[in-house]
């Protein structure tokens, strides 16, 4: 069974991820942020999606919750920010990475990750207009432009090399790329439950069932 596996970073949208690819009848998992690799080629998944998280990598500090209905989290001395197993990258299966998990993607491949100058939230300021800068199948059937929600207080200064910028906010000039079967955005389509930008994650399982191919 084609299936999509859901890395928690600590998100408090990541069940959301879940239901999600439940509205479309599309089979996810999710599991902890740092499973091996073996663990991963024994379920088989034709995608990864990395969550977000309390963690800022501009501190490298981890951050964490009294209960999972605190949106405040504080910060947990002496415990560094959570990451994949960096061989995670080299599986050859399709990636996307969502606020945090883009972050993580863009560290992996040789970026500072930065306090970002002008954060965004949008439980605080509203939902953000992103710009659709390059057609990608992540984008199939969204217009140019269209609103999404944020939260994050870290942000990318500049592509990895390699990378195709995607697409932009008007205060984070990088808030969607690609290389190859990975990519990251930098806003939350999962917890845009009554807009559209939620198509994004149907756009990349709809990818990698396309791409990926196991030996059966």
């Amino acid at each position: 069974m084609k299936s999509i596996i859901i890395l928690d970073f600590g998100s408090l949208f990541t069940q959301k991820i879940k239901h999600a690819f439940d509205r479309w009848f599309i089979t996810s998992y999710i599991v902890p942020h740092d499973i091996s690799l073996e663990e991963i080629m024994e379920i088989k998944p034709y995608g990864i999606v990395f969550s977000g998280s309390p963690d800022m990598l501009s501190e490298n500090l981890r951050y964490g919750r009294e209960n999972t209905e605190d949106l405040r989290a504080e910060p947990i001395s002496g415990v560094p920010a959570r990451r994949p197993h960096p061989g995670i990258y080299n599986l050859e299966i399709p990636i996307l990475g969502i606020c945090y998990g883009h972050q993580l993607i863009a560290e992996h491949f040789g970026v500072k990750v930065e306090k970002s100058p002008k954060p965004e939230y949008t439980k605080d300021e509203g939902m953000y207009t992103f710009y659709v800068l390059e057609d990608n199948p992540l984008f199939d059937g969204l217009p140019r432009e269209f609103p999404v929600y944020m939260a994050h207080g870290d942000y990318v200064p500049h592509l990895p090399d390699g990378f195709t910028l995607l697409g932009k906010t008007d205060n984070t000039p990088i808030a969607a790329f690609q290389k190859g079967h990975i990519f990251g955005v930098q806003f939350h389509p999962e917890a845009d439950e009554d807009g559209i930008s939620m198509q994004v994650l149907k756009n990349f399982a709809d990818y990698a069932f396309h791409v990926k191919n196991y030996d059966e």
